[in-house]
């Protein structure tokens, strides 16, 4: 600890991620790319659907806390 009252951080040693190895070998390669996302995701995700969803839940919640 120092006079600030601070543990110092060893700067001295360099650090590797343990991805950065596996990203520089190949085996990260379906990394950056988007899973498929089910079509019953997509339905919950259209906006209206939603709303009408979330005002749903709202009621149930204001009926269970009042």
């Amino acid at each position: 600890m120092n006079n600030a009252r601070f543990f110092p951080l060893p700067l001295g040693e360099g650090r590797v991620r343990e991805n950065t190895l596996g990203y520089l070998r190949g085996e990260l390669k379906d990394a950056g790319k988007k899973k498929s996302v089910s079509f019953g995701k997509r339905v919950l995700e259209v906006g209206f659907i939603k709303k009408i969803l979330l005002a749903v839940y709202n009621k149930i919640f204001s009926w269970y806390y009042s």
